[in-house]
């Protein structure tokens, strides 16, 4: 109402298996977020009413929206202000603290900025995807092309920040092959457009010239985007970062 908009509630009824075996096909592939049944529901909705929609894809990637992939140091609070020169230094020191916490910022000192965001981001490793997927094409499937992607992508970027690595890297893997696949996909099989403002490429470029701090800390993301909303809608603006996500059956 203090936006002079037509609010619209959609009840999303539970994921029964009928409605995935209605929505899959659209996707021609495997696709396993399941919050693209909730979206083609809304787009479904939104088709009796236009053509076109706008949505807000693009607003965590570019403006640092995601807490458990975009924290500014992206290693345990300990080890943040640890030089990578001092890493053997640090490791033998680990070494001596007989805690599960110890090994686990050891562990941590192992691993490239692009293990740490593969390790965020995916929910199996490669070996067991494959068990999903019958003996008889395993000989098929590159396990490894996803890696070496991301490894590419964050070799070329180690003179950034550790943040914009992050954001780069999540504009060019997840953002471009699930979240763009999934909003076309569930609107266009309902008959309408989407369109995606926050990635215009003159505001993409503007938000990467923006100083870090400005866009996330410790403990908030998309700073600059809450700012502007609490003016209008100041209760919605410091809430705290909520998925899309679909109700399903347990």
């Amino acid at each position: 109402k203090k936006l002079g908009l037509h609010h619209v509630a959609v009840d999303m009824k539970r994921l029964a298996s009928d409605r995935m075996q209605r929505v899959y096909p659209f996707f021609d592939q495997p696709f396993a977020v399941a919050s693209a049944y909730a979206l083609f529901d809304i787009s479904k909705v939104a088709a009796r009413h236009m053509k076109v929609v706008l949505t807000g894809d693009g607003g965590d990637e570019v403006f640092a929206g995601y807490d458990y992939k975009h924290q500014p140091f992206y290693q345990h609070p300990l080890l943040r202000w640890v030089p990578p020169m001092l890493n053997p230094v640090m490791k033998a020191m680990l070494k001596l603290i007989p805690f599960a916490k110890a090994k686990a910022m050891l562990d941590d000192l192992k691993l490239s900025n692009g293990d740490r965001f593969l390790n965020r981001s995916r929910i199996f490793t490669p070996a067991e995807a494959l068990h999903l997927i019958h003996a008889s094409l395993h000989h098929l499937i590159d396990t490894n092309r996803f890696k070496r992607q991301v490894d590419l992508i964050f070799g070329r970027m180690k003179h950034l920040p550790i943040v914009r690595q992050l954001l780069i890297a999540d504009l060019q893997t997840f953002l471009k092959s699930e979240m763009l696949y999934k909003v076309d996909r569930m609107t266009m099989a309902n008959g309408i457009e989407a369109r995606v403002p926050l990635l215009d490429h003159e505001l993409v470029e503007l938000a990467f010239g923006i100083p870090l701090p400005l866009l996330r800390n410790d403990n908030q993301g998309k700073i600059l985007l809450r700012n502007m909303v609490a003016a209008f809608l100041p209760t919605i603006a410091s809430r705290e970062k909520t998925g899309f996500n679909t109700p399903r059956q347990t």
